[in-house]
């Protein structure tokens, strides 16, 4: 009796290895390739696509000893509620943004780095993107690319500053109470007295700066949800062009909650551009997914406008008003058309 009870306990405790332990978050994913890039600079998780044995040592032969570049492989199952964009942006934050990232989740790329200049990581990734088969290639074309260019545009080297070797003084006695001048203490009164104004004057700088940057969050957050509803737009062209303006447009939030002084016209027209963007999205989404059909010129009308919100973002980053005010009132001749026709209504 007591043997089949020991084999049924085996079984069981076997059992219990082979049960899925729940699905990995997208936040999981990244903090174990932070982890992993601490000491490689090429991380490949298990189950990403299109990867074998060797993948990791292979991507790895294309860096070069010092290289600023790193390389990560995740599953298609990491995108799961955030994106591409966000994904690159929290690893490159976890390596103190030092390091220009090449990323894959699944068959998708992004290049993100705050070391190169503004977009050339992004724009990279996607040449080698366009000329390559499958994630592991792209990776590595995009190494071969980002190498190329900082052969033609390096970096500026940090000068070391020599560090200043003290000089052995005597100590100063200093003087007593008693033997200082009533001018000097004036002089004394009048320091302390300006130097508790300028406390003041920056304690509340501070604060309007702090208070200005939490004014933002909620366009932050609306550019998360719109970032969501972007993944499953099923026109490939439409869906590029509209992640590459969500990274305008976080860069712009960024811009404008950092500004000390309120920036007119970028300022009041970007959350209207939001706003508009997410109902246009999900006007195509509908036609998509079948629920509300558009006419073919209709649609064209549609597509149209979507691929217009990174020159839109772009213009505003620059706060020109002129450029602003002309491709808006081509964006808003559009909106009306397709609004009037019953399109862009609210309901989600």
């Amino acid at each position: 009796m007591k043997q089949p009870l020991k084999v049924l306990l085996l079984f069981a405790v076997a059992l219990s290895f082979l049960v899925p332990r729940g699905n990995v978050s997208a936040g999981d994913y990244v903090s174990d390739a932070i982890e992993a890039l601490k000491t490689s600079n090429v991380y490949v998780a298990p189950g990403a696509t299109g990867t074998e044995y060797d993948t990791q040592s292979q991507l790895g032969k294309f860096l070069t000893p010092g290289d600023n570049i790193v390389l990560v492989m995740l599953p298609p199952e990491a995108l799961a509620g955030t994106d591409l964009y966000t994904i690159a942006r929290s690893i490159s934050e976890g390596l103190g943004n030092q390091k220009t990232v090449g990323l894959a989740v699944g068959r998708e790329v992004i290049g993100y780095s705050v070391l190169l200049p503004e977009g050339v990581a992004w724009d990279k990734m996607q040449r080698a993107s366009s000329v390559s088969n499958d994630p592991v290639t792209a990776l590595i074309t995009f190494t071969q690319n980002v190498h190329s260019w900082l052969s033609e545009n390096p970096l500026p080297t940090p000068t070391p500053v020599p560090t200043a070797v003290p000089t052995p003084r005597p100590p100063v006695e200093l003087p007593k109470a008693e033997d200082i001048s009533w001018p000097v203490w004036l002089v004394m009164a009048v320091f302390v007295l300006g130097t508790v104004i300028w406390l003041s004057v920056y304690v509340k700088k501070n604060a309007k700066r702090v208070l200005r940057r939490q004014s933002f969050a909620p366009l932050t957050s609306k550019i998360d949800v719109i970032s969501e509803k972007i993944h499953d737009i099923a026109d490939g062209k439409v869906r590029k062009e509209l992640q590459r303006a969500i990274q305008l447009a976080y860069e712009l939030v960024d811009i404008l909650a950092n500004s000390q002084t309120h920036l007119g016209y970028a300022e009041e027209k970007f959350p209207v551009l939001l706003a508009n963007m997410d109902r246009q999205i999900m006007a195509l989404k509908k036609h998509e997914s079948g629920r509300r059909h558009m006419s073919a010129d209709l649609l064209s009308d549609v597509k149209g406008v979507l691929l217009t919100y990174d020159d839109l973002f772009i213009a505003l980053q620059k706060n020109d008003p002129d450029a602003v005010e002309l491709l808006t009132s081509v964006y808003d001749s559009s909106n009306t058309m397709v609004s009037t026709l019953g399109y862009l209504d609210d309901d989600k």
